[in-house]
């Protein structure tokens, strides 16, 4: 058994017009914010490098992306745990799928 997220619950959205606002649907917290991600363009960040709108939107996406890619990373986690070798192979076609979709969500592609 895995030990309960303490971060907000997903799914996590970037949110329109600009995808550089992070939200969560969950319910209880619907719209709350997660993170935002707009910085004004050619502003310094506190990196010290300056973020365009196309890379502001895609740290939002990233960001978004973090429930699915924990529940990928703990998938897999649980599925070294142990059960039958045909148990394994399914939770691992399982894990692959949920990979797919959350590097598409980190991407923007959906």
């Amino acid at each position: 058994m895995s030990t309960p997220a303490k971060f907000t619950p997903g799914p996590w959205y970037a949110e329109s017009p600009h995808l550089t606002r992070v939200r969560t649907l969950a319910d209880g917290c619907d719209g709350a914010i997660i993170a935002d991600a707009h910085h004004t363009e050619g502003e310094d960040t506190h990196a010290g490098i300056a973020a365009t709108i196309a890379e502001q939107r895609a740290n939002a996406c990233l960001i978004a992306s973090a429930p699915v890619l924990y529940a990928v990373l703990e998938a897999v986690a649980l599925n070294d745990q142990g059960g039958t070798a045909q148990q394994k192979a399914f939770c691992w076609d399982v894990a692959c799928a949920k990979a797919h979709s959350a590097l598409a969500q980190a991407r923007g592609e959906s």
